[in-house]
């Protein structure tokens, strides 16, 4: 029987260990209030073009690195696991095992060819959502057949050959719903891939012996050269080759016209070229890209070159900072501020600049313009007046890896995978919403998002955001309007939202943190968060403070500067404005508020003097809604009445005794 349902129980018991993490409160809360101290806004002069061919590597580093720690079939299974109710193919059980697929075929599901397994396609179209993993000496050979991989977000998929297995395409295409994927060669793995069309981008990493040969491909994608692979590019279009220069390489090189390339041959016999030992070689391709990855401990020399990426790689429980480095920039004679490695540009200009932070790793970054930036393992990036410019990928946080953003603005996507954190505080993200995968924490305070943050898998996203008002009025009963949730991707996560709170300061007078609400259960989405009331405040710079806490009492907590100017109106004379009314008023049991509208799902909301809310009433219908004094003390009170559409109705309580 080769469609396994046993696998799944084991997929269950591991996203339950990956939900384990340890909540970082104190880091976070260093960091979101040094964030605050920088704030400031933003206001872009030009919004660089995002490419559509970017480098995105996170997925493939990962892998490259989870290979290099074992090899063996559990090692790799357990290391991705995917999403329930699926079924598992599974050839390589028996010797010999083969398998042969023509015509249309759908697979929910991951497939393993191992051992002596074979699957072979032929003619065939094919849809499958799970990754595909080809290790030991297991074969997989297509012939003249299509393939798609759905994908609900870029990288979900991926294609690994390991060991001993070998990847045979011809006459294919491949399709992964529009979106990048990741490819991985690995051990003594085989890839070949003879007259296919790509119809979306590749990340591909070459690690330990990889052999890869590509020959007449459309779309070829980026390549990660390392260890001893070997690649092969012949008639091939569209390529970035990533040469891994690791610590103790001495590099003094030129490189040559990128358009096209002839005969380019790239390994440790290559003039210039010294402490490598892959091999790469390059003929008959248009539309190559160079791009490097200089590790720390490494000396690179470039000369008269035109180099569309270099990615630097901080391993080894480095310690590192990275200030002033742009995209677009020329170097005529420059040696790069990174102390930790000598990277010497002569008569050269850089595209993009990435930064990739490894195992213990600690980064620094400030004042900069990259096109990605992405930690791994246990590694830590602080940055700060940071530029995502959309040129070379995204902003990640994987594997159990720490990352914050404050004051920075990212024109491409962040994102948190596995078990990972991101902080994104204060910033900008005018074009993609920050997105967590896996079972990762994504946390947002107080950012101008395109739109809410998303959780997929069992991830989860935490969202603070005082919105409004920027401005408003002394003795006036101030609408503070925002968002205070905490949501999970649809595999679930222990972490829920428990409640949020807010408070202001008068800055000038004190450092007090007065109440507006406190402990709130109910969560808010763009909506209103509380009323504040400034009856007898001065004019002047004020702070609003919002704290988020799940349900397992950790925070974060956001600041919002407001300045309160002389209102015209008193809080007495709110209710004149956009009215309701109620009968009897003064009360002691019971009243009815009357509506000028007919009211389809509002929400009715009674703060007390000090702005607090004091009682709510959701999905109200109809012109009259009665209200029970219920244990309200005997006061003044005030009201607001919000319909779907955010139209609010104010008005003034009086309750005897």
């Amino acid at each position: 029987m080769r469609k396994l349902l046993l696998l799944s129980s084991l997929f269950f018991i591991l996203q339950s260990i990956c939900f384990a993490q340890t909540f970082p409160q104190d880091q976070i809360n260093t960091i979101l209030q040094s964030g605050f101290e920088r704030h400031s806004l933003f206001n872009p002069n030009q919004v660089p073009a995002v490419n559509t061919n970017s480098s995105h590597l996170t997925p493939v580093l990962a892998q490259m690195d989870e290979l290099k720690r074992g090899h063996n079939p559990t090692h790799i299974h357990n290391s991705y696991p995917q999403p329930q109710n699926n079924d598992t193919l599974i050839v390589g059980l028996v010797p010999n095992d083969t398998l042969r697929i023509t015509g249309n075929w759908t697979h929910t599901g991951p497939i393993y060819v191992f051992n002596t397994g074979v699957l072979i396609f032929h003619n065939a179209t094919v849809i499958d959502t799970g990754d595909v993993y080809v290790f030991g000496n297991g074969k997989w050979i297509a012939d003249s057949s299509s393939f798609f991989f759905p994908q609900k977000y870029f990288y979900e998929r991926s294609f690994l050959v390991v060991e001993n297995g070998t990847a045979h395409f011809g006459n294919c295409s491949l399709n992964y719903s529009g979106m990048s994927h990741g490819l991985t060669v690995a051990g003594h793995g085989t890839l070949d891939w003879e007259n296919v069309h790509q119809n979306d981008w590749t990340t591909c990493g070459l690690s330990g012996h990889a052999n890869l040969n590509i020959h007449k491909c459309n779309l070829s994608g980026e390549y990660i050269l390392s260890d001893t692979a070997t690649a092969n590019f012949i008639h091939a279009d569209t390529i970035i080759l990533w040469h891994q220069l690791p610590s103790g390489a001495l590099i003094n090189y030129s490189f040559p016209n990128p358009n096209p390339v002839y005969n380019y041959v790239f390994d440790n016999a290559t003039p210039g070229v010294a402490g490598l030992n892959y091999h790469v070689h390059v003929d008959s391709c248009s539309n190559v890209s160079w791009a490097l990855m200089p590790v720390n401990g490494s000396d690179v020399t470039i000369s008269n070159s035109t180099i569309r990426l270099i990615g630097a790689w901080f391993m080894n429980g480095d310690i590192a900072t990275a200030h002033g480095i742009f995209n677009n920039s020329n170097y005529a004679n420059t040696v790069i501020p990174l102390a930790d490695r000598n990277l010497h540009l002569i008569n050269t200009t850089v595209q993009t600049w990435s930064m990739y932070v490894f195992d213990s790793s600690q980064v620094t970054m400030d004042s900069c313009q990259f096109g990605e930036v992405g930690t791994q393992q246990r590694a830590n990036v602080f940055a700060g007046n940071v530029l995502l410019d959309g040129t070379g990928g995204y902003f990640w946080a994987t594997d159990s890896s720490f990352t914050s953003a404050t004051n920075s603005i990212c024109y491409s996507t962040c994102r948190s995978e596995k078990k990972a954190f991101f902080v994104l505080g204060y910033s900008w993200l005018p074009f993609s919403p920050p997105t967590a995968i896996h079972n990762s924490n994504l946390i947002c305070v107080q950012n101008n998002l395109v739109s809410d943050p998303v959780p997929y898998d069992g991830s989860v996203a935490w969202l603070a955001n005082i919105e409004s008002p920027d401005t408003s009025g002394v003795n006036a009963l101030v609408a503070i309007n925002g968002s205070a949730w905490i949501n999970q991707g649809p595999l679930g996560n222990p972490i829920d939202f428990g409640s949020y709170s807010l408070y202001w300061q008068n800055p000038v007078v004190s450092n007090t943190w007065y109440p507006i609400v406190v402990d709130s259960l109910i969560e808010i989405s763009h909506g209103l968060l509380g009323n504040w009331n400034t009856t007898g405040f001065t004019t002047g710079t004020y702070l609003l403070k919002i704290v988020l806490k799940s349900n397992f009492n950790d925070s974060v907590e956001g600041l919002k500067v407001v300045t309160l100017l002389q209102n015209p109106f008193s809080v007495n004379e709110i209710s004149i404005m956009n009215a309701i009314s109620f009968y009897p008023n003064p009360f002691s049991t019971e009243t009815i508020l009357k509506s000028n509208k007919i009211l389809d799902n509002a929400s009715l909301i009674i703060f007390n003097a000090f702005g607090q809310v004091v009682k709510r009433m959701d999905g109200i219908t109809g012109k009259e809604i009665i209200i029970q004094r219920g244990d309200l003390s005997a006061g003044i009170y005030f009201v607001q009445l919000i319909s779907t559409r955010n139209e609010a109705e104010s008005g003034k309580l009086i309750i005897i005794n």
